[in-house]
């Protein structure tokens, strides 16, 4: 793919919240591989002290704090139905936006799932409060099936903010957990208009902005698949996207397993009949 090549064609708007490094960077990108032009693409930031990077590009900044008293207020003036949310904030609940933009018929996209600014809590109840949030007030939302599955609605859990490298997009498509989340489904089906899926790399992966680009283009072109995790999303249709800002991209077999090394300079508590059980993995 050329490094100028349109991805997808968007007739709406696009809002970024937040306007850290992540953002920043990605803007170039959103510029060059999608038709929006910089008078269709808004950021709303807490925070005005990059303004500069902003009008380099000709793209409107507001200066706002968004808080759970006033973010529906900002929200509709901004977007309308057909519009694209870009959630790059921390701080922000990903949750009530998810919601408002389900009632708003706009498409939504973030990073990871936040709480509130001071309101980190586990996000397993995170997912089971945007099950309630979809389904509407006043039912009870089901739990998980199994308390050893993703601990939210954001694909595989691994260490805190981070996931397998590029699982997801660059190394196939994962079975989905219907079972172990019966609400998903559901929400599938009910056709809803916004269509939701957190990333979850941290910002210290090299490749996380090609991640961004990839998750853009995708829901631009998805905008009817209602919510869903990055395993969801055809991981093909997202690497294409992402390969040129990735670098070589080498896959071959081999017959390594976690056992090689292993001992030689203490010994260690391993199980050498089954080389890829988890205690061969983590290092204690």
């Amino acid at each position: 793919m050329p490094l100028t090549e349109v991805l997808t064609r968007f007739h709406g708007r696009l809002l970024m919240v937040g306007f850290g490094c992540i953002g920043r960077a990605v803007l170039s990108l959103l510029l060059r591989h999608t038709s929006l032009g910089p008078d269709r693409i808004r950021i709303l930031t807490d925070k005005d002290s990059h303004r500069d990077v902003a009008e380099e590009y000709l793209v409107g900044l507001r200066a706002e704090k968004v808080t759970p008293e006033n973010f529906r207020h900002l929200l509709g003036e901004e977007l309308c139905p057909g519009d694209f949310l870009l959630n790059l904030s921390i701080g922000v609940s990903s949750l009530e936006l998810i919601a408002w933009c389900r009632e708003a018929g706009v498409i939504y996209l973030d990073a990871c799932i936040e709480p509130w600014e001071g309101g980190y809590y586990d996000t397993k109840q995170a997912l089971l409060d945007i099950v309630q949030a979809t389904r509407g007030r006043g039912r009870r939302a089901e739990g998980p099936r199994r308390l050893g599955g993703p601990r939210a609605p954001v694909g595989r859990q691994g260490e805190p903010r981070r996931r397998a490298r590029h699982a997801g997009v660059g190394h196939g498509q994962m079975p989905r957990r219907v079972r172990e989340y019966p609400e998903r489904g559901r929400l599938r089906r009910r056709g809803l208009p916004a269509g939701g899926a957190g990333l979850s790399w941290g910002t210290h992966e090299r490749h996380f902005l090609a991640d961004v680009l990839g998750g853009v283009v995708w829901a631009m072109r998805h905008p009817d698949r209602g919510i869903v995790d990055p395993d969801e999303m055809d991981f093909r249709e997202v690497l294409d996207a992402t390969l040129p800002y990735l670098g070589e991209m080498v896959g071959k077999f081999t017959s390594w397993t976690p056992l090689e090394y292993r001992g030689v300079l203490l010994p260690e508590d391993v199980d050498r009949d089954d080389p890829w059980q988890f205690k061969n993995v983590r290092v204690t």
